[in-house]
């Protein structure tokens, strides 16, 4: 399974992208229709044999991603780091807010998901493409995201394509090279990205790749006229050469260390199974913001009537806002998990209401998806991305729960069963909590307290005496 970092604007949306199961083709009679495919597959297996046949690489990876969704614009460049030692077992993988090494029999870990802490545990054995993923992935959502996986595959996978292809119904294919291009290429498909890899015929390494997502298929919206390109260009600075050790230097600059990831994951977002865990929250994500007032905002619903915050929040003791969008796979993952939840509020009484809003698209997608998925929470349609800055949205899906005017519970991404851990936290919020009266002092021991302070002290002629202190009233009760 590989992870794919889906981002737009400044909007992030992390989810796992399943892949497609290889067809090797069977030799085939010369002149027959058989002999090009034939002849694609030897250079699938030189590929797999040359990078078997490395045994020390060190790369640079430059990336452009380039992409539209609804309002959500991005452009956006940068590099990734790889080395790798076959003999060693040592492995890093350095990229943009993930840092990865595997080193004498452990495998270390840190990323900005990880908010100051950081993995050292076992490494995965034997190390394989697989195992690195399953290593990795912290509650469903995966560490390592595409740009850093297709020569890493190759280079650990027991049976590369099939590993980076194995949970789909489509196949892997290797094209000729393209027009006045003399590098044949390899694609492989990935649900609704289409990723296109271009091979060095001298070599048979990879050295560029292009992933091209089809908006229609992944929104659901035939008309869609969004698009999401990412282009990378593999550097090879070491094939086969001595690596230096300072590569695989793991250093933790001061972050907590946790040996694994179920440990990590509870002192991160507390304990799964007790809401009055002493732990940090999903909250932390925007820690400002709890506690206070939710943002007024004047926003249209999917049937075009005005929506008014002040109006929802008259309606019902607690509002729920739940920020997401067609392409987003965690959101829509997440939007039945809603639906569920407000079954529960509505068979027991409580008094909630979520409404879903959707982050920059037109109401034809979204209104077409809500048709075809029978949804029915109310939309609040975000078309000018207001409200998400209003409430700080940086990745969805997120979701706000808001009691009694103020924002009391901030849960960011998707989990599996996060319509039970909303329902025990919305419990605990609803939960009357104890008064705590301050005890008043006593007053006649107040004043025989400050009597005695008055009368005790040196009796010397040089001793001044001592004025009476006021008495002090009491501090009321919060």
């Amino acid at each position: 399974m590989i992870g794919t970092l889906i981002k737009t604007g400044n909007l992030i949306c992390l989810t796992l992208v399943a892949a497609v199961t290889v067809t090797t083709a069977q030799p085939a009679a010369p002149g027959s229709g058989g002999e090009t495919e034939a002849k694609n597959a030897q250079l699938q297996v030189k590929v797999e044999q040359a990078y078997r046949e490395t045994y020390q690489y060190q790369a640079k990876l430059d990336y452009h991603f380039d992409s539209k969704a609804g309002r959500w614009k991005r452009d956006e460049r940068g590099e990734f780091f790889i080395a790798y030692d076959r003999s060693t077992q040592r492995l890093k993988i350095d990229a943009p807010g993930v840092f990865i090494v595997i080193k004498d029999g452990k495998l270390f870990v840190k990323s900005e998901d990880l908010r100051g802490r950081y993995l050292e545990t076992e490494a995965p054995s034997p190390l394989t493409f697989a195992s690195l993923l399953e290593a990795t992935t912290i509650r469903g959502e995966p560490l390592l995201s595409n740009p850093t996986l297709h020569d890493v595959a190759f280079l650990i996978g027991d049976d590369p394509i099939l590993e980076m292809t194995e949970w789909t119904e489509d196949t892997a294919e290797i094209l000729p090279p393209a027009k006045g291009d003399k590098h044949p290429r390899m694609r492989i498909d990935l649900f609704a990205a289409a990723t296109t890899l271009k091979v060095d015929p001298d070599t048979n390494l990879i050295t560029s790749a292009i992933d091209v997502t089809d908006m229609t298929m992944l929104t659901g919206n035939a008309q869609s006229k969004d698009f999401q390109n990412k282009r990378y260009k593999y550097i090879i600075e070491k094939h086969n050469q001595p690596i230096d050790d300072a590569q695989f230097i793991f250093d933790p600059e001061g972050a907590k260390r946790f040996t694994n990831f179920e440990s990590l994951v509870t002192d991160i977002f507390g304990s799964a199974s007790s809401s009055n865990s002493s732990g940090p929250q999903p909250d932390d994500f925007n820690a400002p913001l709890k506690g206070k007032p939710a943002v007024e905002f004047t926003a249209k619903n999917l049937q075009g009537d005005e929506i008014l915050l002040h109006e929802l929040l008259a309606k019902d003791q607690v509002v729920i806002l739940d920020f997401w969008a067609t392409w987003c796979p965690p959101c829509r993952a997440a939007l039945p998990e809603m639906e569920k939840l407000q079954k529960w509020a509505d068979e027991n009484d409580k008094p909630v209401q979520i409404y879903t809003v959707n982050a920059g698209e037109d109401e034809y997608t979204v209104q077409t998806f809500w048709d075809e998925n029978d949804m029915s929470l109310p939309v609040i349609m975000d078309t000018d991305g207001q409200i998400m800055e209003l409430y700080q949205v940086p990745t969805i899906p997120h979701t706000f729960i808001i009691v009694d005017g103020n924002i009391e519970h901030i849960h960011a991404g998707f989990v599996e069963n996060m319509s039970d851990e909303l329902a025990n936290k919305i419990e605990e919020l609803l939960t009357p909590k104890p008064e705590i009266i301050q005890a008043k002092p006593d007053a006649e021991a107040l004043d025989h307290v400050i009597d005695e302070a008055n009368q005790s002290g040196d009796d010397s002629t040089n001793q001044k005496p001592k004025k009476n202190k006021p008495k002090r009233a009491p501090a009321a009760p919060l």
